[in-house]
């Protein structure tokens, strides 16, 4: 949704699902699961930080209110 709201890059959505995935790996499979890729993260992090601290800054309460509603619809169509 934030990336369809042009609220964040798909650059960004694509960086949190190869980390959740890691993260995921490394928890419930191998400790060592992506260890060179953690790492490599790991020295990004504050950059992306950064990225992500500006997005938040530039958000309008507009866009808080799109995705919400977006968000409720989803929510309601899953209870059906």
């Amino acid at each position: 949704m934030f990336v369809e709201e042009n609220i964040i890059d798909n650059d960004i959505y694509e960086e949190l699902e190869r980390s959740k995935d890691l993260r995921v790996g490394a928890l419930y499979y191998d400790k060592d699961f992506g260890r060179e890729e953690i790492l490599k993260r790991a020295k990004t992090a504050p950059e992306f930080c950064l990225k992500v601290e500006s997005i938040l800054d530039k958000i309008a309460k507009e866009d808080v209110e799109k995705v919400r509603k977006k968000f409720n619809v989803l929510k309601s169509d899953l209870q059906g």
